[in-house]
């Protein structure tokens, strides 16, 4: 049985469903809405079905998928755009299906070449497939140590490496600095305590567009300073700070420094997560 949601309770539970999708947890994401999908189909109906739709379909729950139809078939009318999202669905679960269980073609890994389109050289060394074969091993450890490709690209191959377990060592160039290391014994961005507590600090502005903006800043900055760690760059406190200046000044809002300090750690960062990566100013380079 269903009760009435409080605008604050049914948006505090929509943002709750989003921050866990943006964390990939899609599992829970899913758990906690099919837990309160009576409450949060009466709260916002449209937004009750296509979510929840997306997120069984994502996890390829097939069969769930199928009963939360049946389910939210039996509610009441509420509007248009909820009987379309209803009345399209089953043929959504259907296409994925048969998408999922359809035999999957191999994709064959391109040799790598420092002449290849960035965008192409990037979307291969992020397929989770690509560290899983010899054929990928070799373009992430080719593209990694380019020194022609710019630090960015080389980062996401060097991931590519971390996740694939390459143990053999490396000599990797970035920022000026050389480091010998070990793929499969590096840390990967984000695993410290100051990463974790400037994350949670960011996330409690209210300005939820700020808050989003500045974490993904955090993730940038993150990959714009590795191998080097969070804490290499400055203390919690500068961080943070740092990261919620940047945000102010992506919306256009003027920004005041309250020491020379400040500035710097600024501009370092601006120029970790923008200019050393595209050429275009303001926008955030692409994962």
């Amino acid at each position: 049985m269903s009760r009435k949601l409080s605008k604050k309770e049914g948006t505090t539970l929509q943002k709750e469903i989003e921050e866990l999708i943006r964390r990939n947890k899609l599992e829970d994401a899913y758990e906690i809405l099919k837990g309160n999908l009576d409450d949060l189909f009466e709260f916002d109906a449209p937004y009750a079905v296509e979510t929840c739709l997306a997120l069984s379909l994502d996890l390829h729950e097939f069969d769930r998928a199928y009963e939360d139809l049946e389910r939210l078939e039996g509610k009441p009318y509420v509007n248009q755009q909820t009987e379309e999202a209803l009345r399209d669905a089953k043929g959504k679960i259907r296409q994925a299906e048969k998408a999922y269980y359809a035999p999957k073609k191999k994709n064959k890994i391109p040799a790598y070449t420092p002449s290849m389109n960035e965008k192409e050289a990037i979307a291969i060394a992020f397929d989770e497939k690509t560290p899983k074969s010899k054929e990928g091993i070799a373009f992430l450890l080719a593209m990694a140590t380019d020194p022609a490709r710019p630090d960015r690209p080389r980062t996401l191959a060097l991931m590519g490496l971390m996740r694939g377990g390459y143990s053999e060592s490396i000599d990797f160039r970035k920022n000026g600095t050389t480091y010998h290391l070990i793929p499969s014994k590096t840390p990967a961005p984000l695993q410290e305590a100051i990463a974790e507590k400037v994350y949670t600090r960011l996330l409690k502005s209210k300005d939820t567009g700020k808050a989003q903006l500045s974490t993904d800043l955090l993730g940038h900055l993150a990959i714009g300073l590795f191998p080097k760690s969070l804490s290499s760059f400055s203390d919690e406190e500068g961080l943070y700070k740092t990261l919620t200046l940047l945000a102010s000044s992506c919306f256009g809002e003027a920004v005041e420094f309250a020491s020379g300090e400040e500035e710097d750690l600024f501009k370092r960062a601006y120029e970790l997560i923008f200019d050393s990566c595209y050429s275009r100013k303001g926008k955030l380079p692409e994962s």
